[in-house]
This record gives structure tokens, C-alpha cells and sequence, in this order.
């Protein structure tokens, strides 16, 4: 079976022209401090597993990744989402997320219902680019914890495991929706942002939104998010420690509706365990009471109907 998004699929339609258009968000126009050239990236990664990072695809053609952080909720930069992503011409609604480490075959796939990028960010890829997304349906696979600003912050030299579902060379469509990952040293931590610097792997088109794990007490976490790379030996990614806040007020905006009307909003895991006791304890106080008020007795036994003997 063909790969839905491979070049061979393309025809002279103009789908090739709308595939660079989507990853023209995804593929970094090189500036200061991204100015290598050109080459082969992810040279050296490998096939990888890793089920909490996700594709996006739009037109039937994977464009950029994400990484689930709540049962309903992915993180991927903000230029994947509208309305920054295609050019700004790309909608919500055309978004689909793929989980399964081939998108082409995805082992569960839902849309998007509800999105939310950084303040900051702009076309002209200037601040942080970062962008939380909310599924329609869950896909199944646990979402990976990420690092708070009370966790061990990441650090210059540490390895890090970038996983994606981009391109392994520029302009390789045909080898986009793979995930991929390839393990680095980062190279450098600035305030919101990682640095990382390989010339034999890296980052490329459609790794956007893809994560950087680190270990924590020998668990992998998410300490960032891909931004941008030169599809040669640098790329940048997102802190998500710095913006540990917003995710948690978007996960908790993102949380389904409790039943019996009770609302909550915890600030915490702590918090929402103890809301969703209160609330179980109101509801069962109410119960008590309206059943007290309503004299309710459980009804005697009836007693056992006479019958007459008619022999």
C-alpha cells in the first residue's frame, strides 16, 4: 500500500505546491542564529516508539508533529496551528491527529476542537512558539509527563531524545509520517528556549511540535517542544517549564464536565482529588437531606394474600 502523503501520490494538481505550503511553517527560514546550509538531518536517528508523540496532517499529508500532555490535550508549535499554519490559510476543522508510529496507518486518529497559541508569537517567528490543542477523542495512548517549573530544570550537555515524524532530508515528502528519534546533547539553555547542535542528526521538516524527553529520576519527561531547525545541525525548541501555567490552566479549561453539575477547577492533581470529594460529598449530603425532608421509609412487607379453598 502507498504511502498517502508520498510524492508518488502527488499529481500535477498543485497537491505538491499545497504540501510545501504547509511545511513552509514547519521548515525555518534561517536567520542569525540558524544559518547552516541545507543538508541531510536526522542522519543517524532511528525508528522510534514513542506513543505519546503524535502526527498532524491536513489535505491527506502529514505537516508537523505534537506530543499528547492530557488525556485530551496536545502540545506542538504554534506555527502548526491556525493561525499561523499553511500560510494562515489552514483551518481548525482540516486538521486530523494521527497516533501510531506510521501515520499512513494510524492505530487511532480524531480532529481538533479547540486550540490556543502563545502570546508573543508571530508569523515572523519572533517569542516563544508553543500551541495546545484539544482533541475531539482521545487516542488512547498515556500522555507523557512534562517538566514543572519545580522539577529539575534541563541543563547544557544533558542527552536528550528528540522524536518527530519529519522528513529525513529537505524535500523527502515521501519519507514523511515515520516517527523517527535521534538522542542529542543539548547545547545550549536559554531563558525560554533549548539549543541543540549535532551535525550528524537532528531535526527537519514536520518535526514541529515533537518532543524533547530528558530523564527524570530515570523516567523520560518533556522538557521542550521542536520550534525550528535548519534541517542541518541546529534546531530550537520551546521550554515548556516556562510556560508550565498556561499548559495547566488549558488542561484544566480542557478537563470534561463533572456529572451532577458539580464544577470544578483545581489549581493542581492534589486539588482535583480533593474537589472531586467534596463534590461527591455534597452530592450524597443533598441526597440525605431531600430524602429526610421527603419522609422516606422503606414500605412495610405485604403480607401474603389469603385464598380460599373452593374444593
Amino acid at each position: 500500500m502507498s504511502r498517502a502523503y508520498s510524492v508518488a501520490a502527488m499529481n500535477a494538481s498543485g497537491r505538491i505546491v499545497a504540501l510545501a505550503s504547509l511545511l513552509s511553517a514547519c521548515s525555518v527560514v534561517p536567520d542569525a542564529d540558524l544559518n547552516g546550509v541545507r543538508a541531510q538531518a536526522i542522519f543517524g536517528g532511528q525508528p522510534s516508539a514513542s506513543t505519546a508523540v503524535v502526527a498532524l496532517a491536513a489535505q491527506g499529508h502529514v505537516y508537523c508533529s505534537a506530543t499528547l500532555i492530557g488525556k485530551l490535550v496536545i502540545a506542538t508549535a504554534a506555527h502548526c496551528l491556525p493561525p499561523y499554519a499553511g500560510a494562515g490559510r489552514l483551518e481548525l476543522a482540516e486538521i486530523a491527529v494521527s497516533a501510531g508510529d506510521d501515520a499512513a496507518v494510524p492505530r487511532a486518529a480524531t480532529s481538533l476542537v479547540d486550540s490556543w497559541t502563545i502570546e508573543g508569537y508571530n508569523a515572523l517567528r519572533s517569542g516563544p512558539d508553543i500551541g495546545l490543542a484539544r482533541l475531539k477523542n482521545a487516542l488512547g495512548p498515556a500522555p507523557a509527563a512534562f517538566l514543572g517549573p519545580d522539577g529539575a530544570p534541563p541543563l547544557a550537555g544533558e542527552a536528550a531524545t528528540l522524536v518527530g515524524f519529519g522528513m529525513t532530508s529537505p524535500s523527502a515528502f515521501s519519507t514523511l509520517g515515520l516517527q523517527r528519534e535521534a538522542e542529542v546533547r543539548i547545547a545550549e539553555v536559554l531563558e525560554d528556549s533549548l539549543r541543540f547542535e549535532d551535525p550528524a542528526r537532528g531535526l527537519c521538516e514536520g518535526d514541529s511540535g515533537g518532543a524533547g524527553f530528558v530523564r527524570r529520576a530515570g523516567l523520560p519527561v518533556v522538557a521542550s517542544i521542536h520550534a525550528r531547525s535548519d534541517c542541518a545541525h541546529a534546531a530550537v525548541a520551546t521550554r515548556l517549564d516556562r510556560y508550565a501555567s498556561e499548559i495547566q490552566a488549558y488542561l484544566e479549561a480542557s478537563q470534561p464536565e463533572s456529572p451532577r453539575g458539580c464544577a470544578l477547577s483545581p489549581r493542581g492533581a492534589r486539588a482535583s482529588v480533593a474537589a472531586q470529594l467534596v463534590c461527591a460529598l455534597v452530592v450524597i449530603g443533598a441526597w440525605r437531606i431531600t430524602r429526610a425532608r421527603r419522609g422516606f421509609r422503606r414500605a412495610p412487607p405485604r403480607a401474603p394474600e389469603r385464598r380460599s379453598d373452593t374444593r
